[in-house]
C-alpha cells in the first residue's frame, strides 16, 4: 500500500510535505554546497534527496493598537528569519473579526508579517506610508500547530539624528543626494523594510 502521507497532530490530521532541500540534501542553506555553471555546456547529475516532514498550522488574529479596533482584510505571509533560507510564500488573509490561519508550515523560526490594504485611489504613496500599515510577529513552529499569535499594529516612532562623512564635514553641505538610513533587527530577516531619506 502507499505509505500514509499524514500525522496525528492534537485533534485532527495534519498533512506531510517535502522539506526545503538545498543542494545536495540539506536542511540548512549554510550547509548547501554551490554548483559551477559554465556558459554553454549542459549540467548533469545535480541530484537532490528529499525528506518527507510535518505540516503545521498557524492561527492568531490581528489588531490595531492605533485606533482600537480590528483591521479587515489584512494580507498575510510568513518570512523565514533565516536571511538565508528566503522568503516562504504561504499568504493568507485575516477574517472580519481578525482572525487569521496559514496552514501546510514547516517547522522553522518565522516572521508574520501583515499588510493593510493599499488605498487604490492613491496614485502616489510613500514608503513612509506603506511602512505605517506593516506590522510584523515572530513565530516559532516545531512540532505542533501554533496558535495565539497576535499581530500588532503600533503607532511606530521617530528617530532623528545628524550624518557626517568624514573628510566632507556635515552631509547637509554635500550636493544633494539620496542617503540610505535603515534599522536592521536583531534577528536577520529574508526581506525586511526600509527607511530612505
Amino acid at each position: 500500500s502507499a505509505p500514509d502521507s499524514s500525522i496525528m497532530s492534537g485533534n485532527h490530521v495534519e498533512p506531510t510535505g517535502l522539506a526545503v532541500t538545498y543542494y545536495p540534501g540539506r536542511s540548512d542553506p549554510s550547509g548547501a554546497a554551490s554548483i559551477e555553471l559554465t556558459p554553454d555546456v549542459e549540467t548533469g547529475a545535480i541530484d537532490f534527496r528529499l525528506t518527507a516532514q510535518p505540516l503545521f498550522r498557524i492561527r492568531g488574529r490581528v489588531v490595531d493598537a492605533r485606533a482600537g479596533g480590528v483591521p479587515r482584510n489584512a494580507q498575510l505571509e510568513i518570512v523565514s528569519r533565516n536571511s538565508a533560507a528566503g522568503r516562504v510564500a504561504l499568504p493568507a488573509v485575516s477574517s472580519s473579526d481578525g482572525t487569521f490561519e496559514i496552514r501546510n508550515v514547516a517547522p522553522g523560526s518565522y516572521w508574520i508579517q501583515a499588510q493593510l490594504p493599499i488605498d487604490p485611489t492613491s496614485f502616489q504613496i510613500s514608503i513612509a506610508d506603506f511602512l505605517k500599515n506593516m506590522a510584523m510577529a515572530p513565530v516559532d513552529v516545531s512540532n505542533a500547530d501554533v496558535e495565539n499569535v497576535v499581530v500588532t499594529f503600533s503607532p511606530g516612532f521617530r528617530l532623528s539624528g545628524h550624518i557626517e562623512i568624514e573628510g566632507a564635514g556635515s552631509a547637509t553641505s554635500l550636493e544633494a543626494r539620496p542617503l540610505l538610513v535603515q534599522l536592521d533587527p536583531k534577528e536577520s530577516m529574508a526581506s525586511r523594510p526600509f527607511h530612505r531619506r
